[in-house]
């Protein structure tokens, strides 16, 4: 075997050890692990105002807990030396909610997004919206129009269906939701504060996989589900928190791809390993 042969060998192994070690993803300083089992899975904790305070709307922000199995308050590798936030809105209430009996509901809302920054500065706040959108924006998603039977018969579509308990805009109510997210198309992210149409997402390209199937068996990036109730200290007071007075707890999951990069090197490290097969032979 002459050198030429054993270099081709050896730069085929390194490059597939290499890209076997390379599944931590990073983008914008964010790290995950995209062959971890709970790849796609994103979780975080923030504030929520009621419906009725910004019109027949729900919107809300908050600060990532944890990308895949990395958590940011033990492990840095999550974000280091930065944070990532996010906020929501544009889920409007389709109509008035269905009575299930005394005063729980079912609500269906229409259309809704998702935006998650990337800040150096951690200042996050869960008192103030603005620390949670003055990063980079580093995730963008829009809500996916889904099907859900009635149980008196017939269908309705919405983006958000939701159980609450308890007067809408009271204050006092609680509850839990779920629906369906996509990766928002270059140029359609939606913002709250302001506009930032023909603004994507520093890891869109990541998370595109329509790695979800809806209830009426359309493609989505990922699956939300939340649920809520009032801080403590807002009981009662839709106004407190300026104007966020419930508390939510949100989870998605999806599916991630690795770099291009990554990519790159496994399609190396497999044709070195057939330069090898072929020498040995």
């Amino acid at each position: 075997m002459n050198f030429l042969s054993k270099a081709k060998i050896g730069l085929g192994l390194s490059a597939l050890a290499l890209a076997t070690s390379a599944h931590a993803v990073s983008v914008g300083g964010v790290t995950w692990d995209a062959e971890s089992i709970t790849d796609g899975l994103i979780t975080g904790f923030g504030a929520e105002a009621t419906v009725g305070v910004f019109g027949n709307v729900i919107q809300g922000y908050g600060k990532v807990s944890q990308v895949n199995e990395s958590d940011a308050g033990s492990n840095p590798v999550l974000c280091n030396n930065c944070e990532l936030t996010f906020e929501f809105g544009g889920y409007t209430l389709d109509s008035t909610p269905i009575g299930i009996g005394g005063t729980d509901f079912n609500t269906v809302f229409t259309g809704g997004w998702v935006n998650f920054y990337v800040d150096n500065a951690k200042n996050y706040s869960i008192t103030n919206v603005n620390t949670a959108i003055d990063g980079d924006l580093w995730l963008s998603l829009v809500g996916v129009t889904d099907v859900r039977d009635l149980v008196g018969g017939g269908t309705v579509s919405g983006s958000l269906f939701g159980g609450i308990t308890g007067a809408l805009g009271s204050g006092e109510e609680f509850g839990s939701g779920g629906g369906f997210l996509e990766v928002a198309a270059a140029g359609g992210t939606l913002r709250a504060v302001d506009d930032i149409t023909g603004t994507t997402g520093l890891a869109n390209n990541n998370w595109d996989t329509d790695g979800r199937t809806t209830v009426s068996g359309g493609n989505a990036d990922f699956l939300i589900s939340s649920e809520f109730q009032a801080f403590a200290a807002c009981i009662g007071d839709p106004t407190c928190n300026n104007n966020y007075s419930l508390s939510q707890t949100s989870s998605l999951t999806g599916a991630s791809v690795p770099e291009p990069g990554s990519l790159f090197l496994i399609g190396l490290g497999l044709l070195g390993m057939r330069f090898r097969k072929v020498l040995l032979k």
